[in-house]
Parts: C-alpha cells; sequence; structure tokens
C-alpha cells in the first residue's frame, strides 16, 4: 500500500476512515471478528478503487451492518453475519449505494433485512459470494421483507451479479431487482448463478438491458419484468437450467425480448418458446469456476438420486 506505511498496525475503525489510504491501496485486515456498525469512509478511483482483504486468508468475519460510504472499494473474501439472534430487529445489512463498489468471494450470512442492499446508481458487482438466511420476521412470522440481494440502478452503469451460491432466505427474494418508486432497473447482467429460492426482476420504471445467463435455480418461482409501470426495454434470457419450479412468469410487452436455449426439468415453464422441456435426471453434476475470489474455487452443483444439491469447494 502506499498511503499507510508498511507493517504499521492500525485499528479497523481508524483505517476505514483514515485519509491515508489512498486511491489503489490494499487494506489487509487480521483474523477475527470485527463486531458493529460500520461506515467505509475511504474511496478509491475507477483505475485505482481500494481493496479491503484478509491478511494471508486469515478467517475475518464482520459481526453487524456496514454500508458503503464512497465509491470505489472492493472487499474480497471476508465473512459477515449479524450475531444479534432477535431477527424481529431491522439492520441494513450490507448497503452499496455508491458507484464501483464490489462484494467478491464473501460469505454472507444471518443478516436483518437484506444481505446486500444496492442501490443508487452506477457500476459494481457481486460476485462468487455465498448468501443465506437473511432477512428478518414480523411478530414472529416470515414477513415479505428481507432478501439476499435487494437492488435498483436507475442511472444506469453495469452491475453484475455472477458465479453466487444463493440458498435459503428468511425473507422472499435471493435475487430482487425491484423498485416501487420511480426508479429504473438498468444495465443488470445476472449469469452462472446457483440459486435455491424465488427470483425477481421488475417494477418501477422497468427493466432495461437486462441479461439472465447460465443460472441454475431449484425451487420456488422465477418472474421477470413483473410490476413494471411501463413496458420493459431490451432483455436477454438465455443458456438456464430451472428444475421443480413452481411458478415461471415473464411480463409481456417488452421492447425487445429474446428467450432462447433453456431447459426446464420438471414443473414450470411447461409450454413457452425458447424453452425445453426435459425429464430431471436422476444424477447430474456441474461446476462454475470462479475467477476472482481467493477463498473458494467455485460452485458443485449436482443431483443425486433426484435431490439437487449445491456447495462452494474452498480452495
Amino acid at each position: 500500500m502506499s498511503g499507510l506505511i508498511l507493517n504499521e498496525p492500525t485499528q479497523f475503525y481508524k483505517a476505514i476512515s483514515s485519509s491515508n489510504i489512498i486511491p489503489g491501496d490494499t487494506l489487509y485486515l487480521r483474523g477475527g471478528t470485527y463486531r458493529g456498525d460500520w461506515t467505509l469512509d475511504i474511496a478509491g478511483t475507477l483505475e485505482a478503487p481500494i481493496t479491503i482483504k484478509p491478511y494471508n486468508l486469515e478467517p475475518v468475519i464482520i459481526d453487524g451492518t456496514l454500508t458503503f460510504g464512497r465509491p470505489y472499494v472492493k472487499i474480497m473474501d471476508v465473512e459477515f453475519t449479524n450475531s444479534n439472534t432477535d431477527r424481529n430487529l431491522w439492520d441494513s445489512g450490507i448497503t452499496m449505494s455508491q458507484t464501483g463498489c464490489w462484494l467478491i468471494g464473501c460469505n454472507i450470512h444471518d443478516m436483518h433485512s437484506d444481505g446486500v442492499n444496492w442501490f443508487g446508481s452506477g457500476t459494481g458487482g457481486v460476485v462468487e459470494c455465498r448468501i443465506s438466511n437473511c432477512g428478518s420476521y414480523a411478530e414472529g412470522q416470515m414477513n415479505d421483507f428481507g432478501h439476499a440481494i435487494y437492488t435498483h440502478n436507475n442511472g444506469g452503469g453495469l452491475r453484475l451479479i455472477a458465479r453466487n451460491l444463493l440458498l435459503d432466505q428468511v425473507g422472499r427474494y435471493s435475487i430482487h431487482i425491484y423498485s416501487a418508486g420511480e426508479n429504473y432497473l438498468k444495465d443488470y447482467t445476472c449469469e452462472n448463478n446457483v440459486v435455491l429460492h424465488p427470483v425477481h426482476t421488475g417494477g418501477g420504471l422497468g427493466l432495461v438491458d437486462f441479461i439472465y445467463r447460465n443460472n441454475i435455480q431449484s425451487g420456488g418461482y422465477c418472474q421477470h419484468g413483473r410490476y413494471s409501470v411501463q413496458a420493459n426495454d431490451t432483455a436477454l434470457i438465455q443458456d438456464n437450467v430451472f428444475i421443480d419450479l413452481s411458478s415461471y412468469y415473464v411480463e409481456a410487452g417488452w421492447t425487445d425480448l429474446t428467450e432462447t436455449s433453456n431447459i426446464v426439468w420438471n414443473g414450470k415453464p411447461d409450454n413457452r418458446a425458447g424453452y425445453t422441456v426435459q425429464a430431471k435426471p436422476a444424477n447430474w453434476s456441474q461446476f462454475i469456476p470462479f475467477t476472482l475470489s481467493e477463498r473458494w474455487s467455485g460452485i458443485q452443483a449436482s443431483i443425486v438420486d433426484g435431490v439437487f444439491d449445491a456447495v462452494m469447494v474452498t480452495i
């Protein structure tokens, strides 16, 4: 790193607001648990983002909430959780509202409300992460709030949701690209994810330049373009595998929609152009390799005796 003096330890809360950390620096975290509600007040640039990662892959846990307060920061291979067991409390999880922010190779679990709240406008990504059991309860019942990833992107800029393992959540959706207000949902690419919970895209002023390809979803339901108050724009839905879905819905009236080479193993959709319905294999396996994480080498998805499963493979 060029801003801080090498080999000079500093406390976490000081480091994440230090003017000595400058674009291009890497902030290495020693192993341990960092408990609290944190805001990153450091900024990189498009050409030189700031990276936060464990030192020598030591186990690092951020326990509480974290907000990206400034742009062009990426966090790699960190575990996020919320150890508060009162799931009736509504905490903000991980909040990304700045451009150029990334979560790479992170294990995100048991966050209240959403695992990742990703709003504002601009580029960024959630890639090669494992997200599970996020959300909150209301009066002891599962509510409709709380998702693995909840996001909209009104101003545009490529947002990548790729190579993630999204397991069961307390809340309703795993991927929720949605707005209830006057926001566009621009420039999302969702690819090579493995999903075990419902997916919803659509709402607000509609999807624009949306790509959904090479994903594997087992169980739940999937809907694209629903609840938008005007016509959704360009989309490509391609090369996905849908397994035992209870329902599948794609809004009519897109400006430009292409659906092609998707496979359905039992369930929905059972009669739609661009989808081939097949009997679910009794045994099947597919490995999705990672290219960025230093923690995991990829996702192993499989069907054994008719039962679907997916796990992260450690390097």
